[in-house]
């Protein structure tokens, strides 16, 4: 689905809050691969609620991963709600490829457009349950 007009440019967005999250991370561009679903880059999803129901469902058009060493989350438009962005996890290393719908997955947080206060949402809300 795309996004809305109100939507800020997403690796824009997660490079602001990744500015402003504990610890060195970056982001980058992430989008979806046209490749067979066995293939496709979200099956590295880590979550078993919002985030996995949103790339099943919506299939988005455009995501942004931040990055710091090895943990790696996306950010990704919420598809119902045009204000508002997913961000969860995906797969460490070595979870191998079960990873969507892990029920012990960290679930995944909905944020505002704010940078400022999705940072502050997904330190205090998400990283404590990812870490």
């Amino acid at each position: 689905m795309p996004h809305s007009p109100a939507h800020p440019d997403l690796v824009r967005f997660a490079a602001q809050i990744a500015a402003r999250l504990p610890g060195t991370w970056a982001a980058t561009a992430h989008r979806p691969d046209p490749r067979p679903d066995w293939e496709d880059p979200f099956h590295e999803v880590w979550d078993d609620q919002t985030l996995e129901w949103a790339i099943s469902e919506y299939r988005p058009h455009r995501a942004a991963v931040m990055t710091a060493g090895n943990d790696r989350l996306l950010v990704t438009t919420h598809p119902q709600r045009g204000a508002e962005f997913i961000v969860g996890a995906l797969a460490p290393a070595g979870l191998g490829k079960d990873s969507v719908g892990d029920a012990n997955a960290p679930r995944a947080i909905v944020v505002g457009a704010d940078p400022v206060r999705a940072a502050t949402d997904i330190a205090r809300r998400f990283l404590p349950r990812y870490e």
